[in-house]
């Protein structure tokens, strides 16, 4: 007596305890079968065929046929496997093709990672008090910070990673808005920063262009474009336009700070302090309280915290000095560095006008070197004098 192929499944499965059902989505059960337990059935098949009547040819030919087809489709699963790694790879390359180009792109991520968080940036088109809300992965507000008054330009702030109860938030994502009163009510400030890729920083494997000290995911891009030679102000037009700014005076708001070889370019930081004028209803002279200095990294991450007290701190031009070392004491890693200033009773500008020392290579992108050093990314700048 032949046994039949469906009987030499079962048989097999007996023997091996192996099902060769499961249940799909709908409920019902559906066979499954792999190439090495259809090869072994086939083998089994043809050893147990009854000498007398062996199995037809056509129904062998089917079979082989149906193994084939088997055959090609598992190679074709492997090959949509490798291509689909493939793209994920070409992705992570592709990041780094926006290095020297204009881009414009939306900034509202907060990183939190084993209690780190990284540093936000927004812009101020007009000054105004200033408030920033911190939203969970769900859209759920964690924390309200008053950032209070500000002056038109660029901006960051740093979160403790606390909520609104002084708990430490779990890792992850968060997001946030800016809301701006410069005299008519609270406004949402867009959060879009434009400016020259310096280059990409990698967090967790996820790609982020690193844009005048801000983050930006490669998903939130609005605009790209190569930057050109007329969209630089006062520059000639030369092989290389950052030579014509040699020699003259610039403005940025976001000065930033270089360590190489363990040494910081530059000196002391600078920042400016504005307070109140007088009024007709107060005569008394409004003095600057506390003054918070924070430094990050190109990550965003904030490494330092400088506190000056009251009496340190004076209207006017301030200075303070940074030995290159982290909170822990430790010494900082070579590369750019920015730093912000907030600041009771008065608003704080890190603003600096010096004259062009020289050009220097940072990471294959080129900086102008601001008196008394001071590196500044052509997007940064605000006006050119001279």
């Amino acid at each position: 007596m032949s046994v039949s192929f469906e009987d030499q499944i079962n048989i097999i499965n007996a023997n091996n305890g192996v099902t060769t059902s499961s249940t799909n989505a709908s409920g019902k059960e559906e066979d499954v079968l792999g190439r090495d337990t259809f090869l072994t059935m086939l083998v089994a098949q043809l050893k147990n065929q009854d000498p007398l009547n062996p199995m037809d040819g056509t129904d062998f030919s089917a079979q082989l046929a149906e193994f084939s087809q088997l055959e090609q489709l598992m190679n074709l699963g492997d090959s949509m496997q490798e291509l689909s790694a493939a793209l994920t790879d070409k992705n992570d390359v592709d990041a780094t093709g926006f290095v020297g180009k204009e881009i414009s792109g939306k900034v509202d991520s907060l990183e939190v990672s084993e209690g780190v968080v990284t540093g936000g940036y927004y812009n101020v088109t007009r000054a105004g008090d200033i408030r920033v809300s911190i939203y969970d992965a769900d859209g759920t507000p964690v924390r309200t910070l008053y950032e209070g008054q500000k002056i038109s330009g660029a901006q960051s702030f740093s979160w403790d990673g606390k909520n609104s109860s002084g708990i430490s938030v779990a890792d992850g994502t968060y997001t946030y808005s800016v809301m701006a009163n410069t005299g008519s009510g609270f406004a949402e400030l867009p959060n879009t920063i434009t400016g020259l890729v310096q280059g990409v920083v990698y967090n967790d494997g996820t790609p982020f262009l690193y844009v005048d000290g801000a983050l930006v995911s490669p998903d939130s891009l609005i605009a790209v474009k190569d930057p050109l030679v007329e969209d630089i102000p006062s520059v000639p037009q030369l092989d290389n336009p950052l030579t014509g700014y040699i020699g003259k005076y610039i403005t940025t708001s976001t000065p930033r700070i270089l360590i190489e070889d363990g040494s910081m370019y530059g000196g002391s930081l600078t920042f400016q302090v504005e307070v109140a004028e007088e009024t007709e209803e107060s005569e008394e002279t409004v003095e600057p309280g506390e003054a918070t200095i924070t430094i990050y990294d190109a990550t965003g991450k904030l490494i330092r915290t400088i506190t000056l007290s009251e009496e340190e701190t004076a209207a006017g031009t301030n200075s303070v000095e940074w030995d290159g070392l982290d909170d822990s004491g430790d010494e900082v890693s070579d590369g750019l560095y920015a730093y912000n200033v907030e600041i009771e009773n008065a608003t704080a500008s890190i603003e600096t006008t010096g004259e062009v020392l020289g050009i220097k290579y940072i990471n294959q992108t080129q900086f102008l070197v601001q008196d008394p050093g001071r590196m500044v990314a052509l997007s940064s700048i605000t006006a050119v004098d001279g």
